[in-house]
């Protein structure tokens, strides 16, 4: 059913879609898992090359091309530059220099700058996909 208000079409949220994380803002060092078809196969990696619309678009440092990827969930990550090592959409938890601990936070929430200050960042991982996204 369509409901236009205002000349706006709105859509129920049972069928919106979801909307893909930009691989090509994954940071070199953060862990990757791919696979091609079978799920039992999965290896990790760091991905080198994405290239969008083809049907093996990940490639992984030293290694072949895979149909399918995720980021690797749980595992503590340093951060090293002044870039935010992940897109749109990816929840983390991160630790700042001084102690400090954020969860379940938007990754485009945070200054990824690193300037010494108690506030920086030195680690985070990954948590997972906010609503409305998908690997």
């Amino acid at each position: 059913m369509k409901v236009i208000i205002g000349g706006v079409e709105y859509v129920p949220k049972e069928n919106k879609k979801e909307q893909q994380i930009d691989w090509s803002k994954v940071a070199s060092h953060v862990p990757v898992r791919a696979w091609d078809y079978n799920d039992a196969d999965k290896v990790v990696g760091f991905l080198s090359n994405y290239r969008r619309g083809r049907a093996w678009p990940f490639e992984l440092s030293g290694g072949p091309i895979w149909a399918h990827a995720d980021l690797l969930t749980g595992l503590w990550v340093p951060h090293i530059s002044d870039e935010r090592p992940l897109p749109d959409g990816v929840m983390v938890e991160v630790v700042l220099r001084n102690g400090g601990r954020f969860e379940n936070i938007h990754a485009k929430t945070f200054q990824w700058i690193v300037t010494g200050a108690d506030s920086d960042i030195t680690r985070f991982r990954v948590m997972g996909l906010s609503s409305g996204w998908r690997w």
